[in-house]
């Protein structure tokens, strides 16, 4: 298959599915990441694209990074779906977005601009990130073996990992603590969430 994950800024794919794309990659499909800044809003944007960069090779995922909108100002509009809709085309088979419901406006603008892009693809399904408000999974991924290759995605962040919530969570405990509640849900020890939005079986 080949999967297709979009992201409006760097670490938000890694946080929301890290451990289900490096499943899916071991397991010899193909993953393709779309990032549409280069985070400049939370830091140097140069080291921010390097990171980025870094992460997808250790997901052995291809990547088109950042610089193509800037950080906080993420537009729902005609270019944002066409450059999407170019980035589909090549028959993906599973789509990934961010999740609709959000207090950051780039993350509700990409997942907007990503319905109407894959409206054509058979399974298109919402991941979560630290910022999803609302967010009820439906189907449920067991990470468990793969929390500690995880974590080593998010360190590649390294820019990222000093910086707390007003929760006093940084985003490696905040990965850490969801995946155990997801884990919970699930009945495994830790899991990733997902929201479906359109999922064609083939039986």
């Amino acid at each position: 298959m080949r999967i297709l994950a979009v992201g409006p800024h760097p670490d938000d794919i890694e946080w929301g599915m890290g451990g289900t794309l490096l499943k899916l990659a071991s397991q010899g499909h193909q993953v393709c990441l779309v990032v549409l800044t280069r985070g400049e809003a939370g830091g140097d944007p140069d080291v921010r694209q390097d990171e980025m960069r870094a992460a997808a090779e250790q997901m052995a995922a291809s990547i088109n990074c950042g610089d193509y909108w800037r950080d906080t100002e993420v537009p729902y509009d005609k270019a944002l779906i066409e450059y999407l809709e170019l980035q589909v085309q090549d028959q993906v088979d599973e789509l990934y977005l961010p999740w609709l419901e959000d207090t950051h406006q780039d993350h509700i603008n990409t997942a907007k601009a990503g319905l109407a892009a894959g409206r054509y693809v058979k399974r298109v399904l919402y991941y979560e990130t630290s910022t999803s408000l609302a967010f009820d999974p439906d189907v449920f991924v067991d990470i468990t073996a793969l929390t500690p290759a995880k974590a080593a995605l998010l360190c590649c962040h390294a820019s990222q990992l000093a910086k707390y919530t007003p929760t006093a969570h940084n985003i490696m405990t905040a990965m850490e603590a969801t995946a155990r509640y997801r884990g919970v849900q699930a009945g495994v020890d830790q899991a990733e969430g997902f929201k479906v939005h359109r999922f064609l079986r083939d039986v």
